[in-house]
């Protein structure tokens, strides 16, 4: 856990053990700062106490839980006023001829169709006496129909994610000559004693959900199957040799890819045996790779944990990379380690992109310091990312949507330059205050986070790459550690796999217990078992003249 959400939580309790008597305390601190004033305590020290208690009262009470401009707002209403007053003077930019703004969704109540259960056990009940056809019971002397919609009632019950079934076969011995006969096993029970959907289930919870091993030992367990640790890491290792085909795929794929999205975090590994080249480094880190369009336009998510940075690791992606092919487009913040050094100074081919919302969120820090500014900045960007999602939902190819940002975000962000260079030049805002380095920190980096208005398909932000990164630190936060690089390594496939079938909207654990099933077939042609292309193969293989049972095992 970063060290600003550790404090945001501090401050969290802080507020919410305090409550309404926060106001009260302070206005009683500060009537013991004036007594003693009265008393002799020197004025300026008085003044000075007095200015800091109600600076650490203003942060306290400014405490926000999300980033949004709304939010911003909320904690600081003393100024909202003003602040609202001046965004009024500033004319939104109309739409041009016969564009529309994006309507809202219709409202819906929440409650999900009985078809979107789909992994429920349908029971369908008759009517114990009428059937279609018969005369209505009540005498009217008409007939009953069946309706086209059945009545659907639910009923939830609890369940084990790992279920077992024991066969107990019975055994007859021949009393004189010995020998022994038992029933062979029924064909639905399988060959293995763990199938490919208990691999699955067990390996989703640990690397998708961060539910540990003995946390899932210790569930199993209460539930009548206990299952041990060292049982489910077996199991995660064998499908992970299994699975590591599809793994290498997705870096090849990666590799020749438009677009790229990378950053990092700590990862912890207890057992690392360093390269002698980084002997000298004693930190581990975990690496996401988001490729936002491969050339057959799919996404894909790729882990990598080890003692190399983001940009390190990119650099070793795009070794093998054609030529001949287009630039590039890499979105990452601008820490140097997450570039790759070693292939732009190789003279490969790379479009290099920031994260805006980084930017952005120098602002929303320093939002209870200098709101008028800060909102007026939040107020633009929020339109420029109105745009952008107006263009997705109006599902406009990369070119459209660049000439659809240059005619409505360009002029924003053009003003926007202007404004926060006008200041500065003017010394309106002081360099070296918070304000002065936020300004300066988008003025220098202009061109990289504004690469969206000259490029078609760069994206804004790397928030793609911050929400894959979650299952690494969620893995960090309730396992805390891997023992060894194999363990390490098992893990990247896992979440590397997971995270792909997320992007591509598919059930990660359909999608695994399939590719567990056919794993000889997977070997030979791991492009065929991608998340995107696994269902086609299927039906091609049902198809064939060598048909064999490919489902979802239970």
């Amino acid at each position: 856990m970063s060290q600003k959400s550790s404090c945001r939580k501090e401050k969290a309790k802080l507020v919410k053990w305090l409550g309404r008597e926060l106001s009260i305390q302070l206005e009683e601190l500060l009537g013991f700062v004036d007594h003693g004033i009265e008393l002799g305590w020197p004025q300026e020290e008085g003044d000075a106490v007095k200015t800091g208690m109600r600076a650490l009262y203003q942060n306290v009470r400014s405490l926000r839980s999300t980033e949004k401009t709304a939010a911003v707002r909320r904690a600081n209403a003393a100024v909202a006023a003003q602040a609202e007053q001046a965004a009024q003077q500033r004319v939104a930019e109309p739409l041009g001829p016969g564009e529309s703004a994006v309507a809202k969704p219709p409202y819906r109540k929440g409650r999900r169709a009985a078809d979107d259960y789909w992994g429920a056990d349908n029971i369908f009940v008759d009517h114990p006496v009428l059937k279609p056809g018969d005369p209505c019971p009540c005498g009217c002397g008409g007939r009953v129909y069946a309706k086209k919609k059945p009545k659907v009632d639910f009923r939830f019950r609890g369940g084990i994610p790992i279920r077992l079934k024991i066969y107990r076969r019975r055994k007859l011995r021949c009393n004189l000559c010995g020998k022994t006969y038992k029933p062979k096993l029924p064909k639905k029970a399988g060959k293995r004693r763990y199938s490919a959907s208990a691999t699955a289930i067990a390996t989703y919870l640990r690397y998708g959900q961060g539910m540990p091993l003995n946390r899932l030992s210790s569930l199993q367990g209460h539930l009548g199957i206990p299952i041990a640790i060292a049982t489910q890491f077996a199991l995660a290792l064998e499908g992970a040799i299994k699975l590591l085909p599809i793994y290498v795929e997705s870096l090849s794929q990666a590799t020749q890819a438009q677009q790229l999205g990378t950053d990092d975090t700590k990862g912890r590994v207890l057992k690392y045996n360093r390269p002698e080249e980084l002997a000298d480094r004693t930190g581990v880190h975990t690496t996401c790779t988001v490729v936002q369009k491969t050339q057959e336009g799919h996404q894909l998510a790729i882990f990598c944990t080890g003692p190399q940075h983001a940009g390190e690791n990119l650099d070793d992606l795009l070794e093998n990379r054609y030529q001949h092919l287009d630039p590039v487009l890499v979105m990452c913040d601008v820490l140097s380690r997450n570039s790759p050094k070693r292939r732009l100074s190789e003279g490969v081919k790379i479009l290099m992109a920031n994260c805006l919302a980084h930017g952005r969120r120098k602002f929303v820090d320093i939002a209870a310091s200098f709101p008028i500014e800060c909102l007026h900045v939040l107020e633009e960007l929020g339109t420029v990312y109105l745009h952008d999602k107006q263009a997705k939902d109006l599902k406009l190819d990369p070119e459209a949507r660049l000439v659809y940002h240059q005619i409505h975000s360009q002029p924003i962000m053009d003003s926007l330059k202007q404004w926060m260079e006008q200041l500065l030049t003017e010394n309106r805002i002081e360099e070296n205050s918070r304000l002065g380095q936020a300004f300066s920190y988008m003025l220098n980096r202009w061109d990289k986070l504004t690469l969206f208005l000259r490029q078609p398909g760069a994206l804004l932000d790397n928030n793609g790459v911050e929400r894959a990164l979650k299952l690494a630190v969620r893995h960090r936060k309730n396992s805390l550690f891997y023992q060894t690089e194999r363990g390490a390594l098992v893990g990247d496939i896992y979440m590397s796999l997971i995270q792909t079938c997320q992007l591509n909207g598919v059930n990660p654990i359909e999608y695994l217990t399939i590719c567990l099933q056919n794993a000889r077939r997977l070997d030979a042609s791991p492009g065929d078992w991608m998340p995107w292309s696994f269902k086609a193969t299927l039906q091609r293989l049902r198809a064939g003249p060598n048909q064999s049972e490919l489902r979802v095992a239970a």
